[in-house]
């Protein structure tokens, strides 16, 4: 009887695991069709702007990686939203340090990803209300490249380190 006993413990400790192990898999292929699901935005957002390129989409992989390990910000969240900015900035790769911006301008406003680069790109694209409403005035009449700059300068100056510290 105590063989027995010990084998139905075993057997309903290996269903236990067996459970979680299975359980296991599945987040993970669920995290794997995630992040490939992320990966194709961004390829697919660099193709539409005719900036599809393997160099720059290693670049574009440095940054979300580099950023990650200096913010906690999740790798595949940097990469959402660096697909969502290159939709808005066209033709104009996105640099690390505006990748940079994004993050302190949305972890200093308390904002998502998505939101901070979008005001951001649109910023950038001319349009520049919405930022001044979130405390970042930009100077009018500048060229695309010039608010860029002013841009970054502007959110370093007031949010730098915000994401690395958050």
């Amino acid at each position: 009887e105590a063989l027995s006993d010990r084998l139905s413990d075993i057997a309903k400790i290996s269903g236990v695991a067996f459970a979680a192990l299975t359980a296991e898999i599945a987040l993970s292929v669920n995290a794997f069709g995630e992040a490939e699901e992320i990966s194709n935005r961004l390829t697919v957002a660099m193709q539409n702007q005719g900036l599809a390129s393997k160099t720059l989409r290693d670049d574009y992989d440095a940054q979300a990686s580099s950023l990650q390990a200096l913010t906690g910000v999740d790798d595949d969240n940097i990469r959402s939203m660096q697909a969502s900015l290159q939709g808005l900035l066209g033709q104009r790769a996105i640099t690390k340090d505006l990748t940079l911006a994004v993050l302190d301008l949305a972890a200093g406003k308390k904002l998502d990803l998505e939101t901070s680069a979008e005001l951001i790109g649109k910023g950038i694209n001319g349009t520049i209300s919405a930022l001044k409403k979130k405390g970042i005035v930009i100077d009018e009449g500048l060229s695309k490249d010039e608010r860029a700059r002013q841009i970054i300068e502007k959110v370093t100056i007031a949010y730098g380190g915000q994401a690395e510290a958050a």
